[in-house]
């Protein structure tokens, strides 16, 4: 609970930094916390609402895409390059005070590391 709401994840700074998401959900959900969680970790903005909009879309398209938290299965090296570049391409729209595609690039390969790391990758049929 934080401030009297049910909490699906959360972001710890110190003593080192670390995200928890809530082992009860499951699916998108459970991949739109955890990418929520890896932006506020990786201080990509301290605004709550960018961080859930990017969260949201991040997780939406990469969904779209074939790509999303899977429990077993499915393609991790497919994905991770699906990611990448969805990953890549949110934070050039959202972040367009960085004129700067090469770290753009950099944040979008740690956070695909983390997501392939926590389980994502393309869906099987």
């Amino acid at each position: 609970m934080w401030e009297g709401q049910p909490v699906d994840g959360l972001c710890v700074a110190e003593p080192k930094r670390q995200i928890k998401v809530c082992r009860k959900l499951r699916g998108k959900q459970k991949a739109e916390t955890q990418l929520h969680e890896l932006a506020h970790a990786a201080c990509f903005s301290s605004s709550e609402p960018w961080v859930t909009t990017f969260a949201a879309s991040g997780a939406a398209l990469c969904y779209l895409a074939g790509v999303g938290h899977v429990r077993r299965g499915g393609d991790r090296a497919a994905g991770a390059a699906v990611i990448r570049q969805v990953l890549f391409h949110c934070l050039q729209l959202a972040r367009t005070d960085l004129d700067n595609a090469e770290l753009l690039q950099d944040w979008a390969d740690d956070l695909t590391r983390c997501l392939t790391r926590l389980g994502w990758a393309t869906f099987t049929k």
